[in-house]
């Protein structure tokens, strides 16, 4: 029987302890995710978090020190597809992170096609808001 892959079920990005309540509330207050799971296991100590806002699932654990891929928050960034992206871009830069320049890109008609805007999240990870203007 052949398989499929269809979406991306989550992301895992390691955070140290200290950081991951901050890294909850600033998803679920600012970008509209619910914890679904939060516990610390027993025999580690480590936490688990996964948030979810309809079909995304982001995971983050605490983790002390390097991760497999390198140093904590190691996901190159996080794409999130969204409209008025520039108004919750303010919203965050309000809080205090920096979120880099808004981008538009241009057909050859100059005609806007899609929009993005990227930002440093509180576990450090890279975050790309992205508004997709072309027609379908």
């Amino acid at each position: 029987m052949a398989y499929t892959l269809d979406a991306i079920h989550h992301v895992g990005i390691p955070v140290k302890d200290e950081n991951i309540d901050k890294v909850k509330d600033f998803y679920e207050r600012l970008l509209g995710f619910k914890a679904t799971v939060d516990t610390r296991f027993e025999s580690t100590g480590h936490r688990m978090l996964f948030l979810e806002k309809g079909d995304m699932i982001i995971e983050f654990y605490t983790l002390e020190g390097p991760s497999r891929v390198g140093n904590l928050g190691v996901v190159d960034h996080l794409c999130y597809i969204g409209t008025n992206i520039g108004e919750l871009a303010k919203a965050i830069a309000a809080e205090g992170y920096k979120v880099e320049d808004y981008l538009l890109q241009k057909n050859a008609e100059g005609k806007a096609e899609c929009a993005f805007q990227f930002f440093y999240g509180p576990a450090g990870e890279y975050v790309e808001l992205y508004e997709n203007f072309r027609e379908l």
